[in-house]
């Protein structure tokens, strides 16, 4: 399923069926990407979209630290662990994740992060003109392609209120420990 001029669903998920919220959480997902490739005049690999618990488990035992209540779950609810620190605030079950993906850009990570970040807009969470949730310029493991992480931007799904106070963190980071540690950008 073509879902904008450059982005298919196959490039996000393999699923065959999808739930039409996480289809519309993709789409705006889509949306995004679409607009930074036009920007940048270059193709756009999708490294990871959609991601399964064994998805979630390859990138762990690869040295990874993915978070299980990544965006990349596109809505699909998270049993959490009570010693989990969000146990408090979400309770067992977090289904707030709003769709993400991690991109390689054809002219590199860095080099595409040097040309849009004058386009950013770090006060309204803006890129391009577009509100996203987190861009992240991810260096991970040593011997690692660089990537970026784009996120939808929680509003898409949830009140402003509801964002404000649970769902706000911090939207232009870096991290060069594969997902360990980040700091602003």
């Amino acid at each position: 399923m073509q879902l904008t001029k450059n982005f298919s669903l196959d490039e996000f998920t393999n699923e065959l069926e999808i739930p039409d919220y996480r289809l519309f959480l993709v789409q705006g997902m889509a949306n995004i990407l679409q607009t930074i490739r036009n920007v940048l005049c270059c193709s756009i690999q999708i490294t990871s979209g959609m991601r399964s618990q064994a998805d979630f488990d390859r990138l762990r035992k690869a040295g990874y630290n993915p978070s299980e209540t990544s965006d990349h779950n596109y809505g699909l609810p998270i049993m959490l662990d009570s010693s989990n620190p969000k146990f408090r605030t979400f309770g067992a079950i977090y289904n707030f994740s709003v769709g993400a993906a991690d991109i390689v850009p054809d002219i590199g990570a860095e080099n595409a992060w040097k040309q849009l970040e004058p386009l950013c807009d770090r006060e309204q969470n803006l890129i391009v003109g577009i509100r996203i949730g987190q861009f992240i310029l991810e260096k991970g493991l040593p011997g690692a392609t660089p990537w970026i992480h784009v996120s939808n931007h929680p509003e898409i799904a949830f009140s402003r209120e509801l964002v404000r106070k649970f769902l706000n963190r911090p939207c232009f980071l870096t991290s060069v420990d594969g997902g360990k540690t980040y700091q602003p950008l």
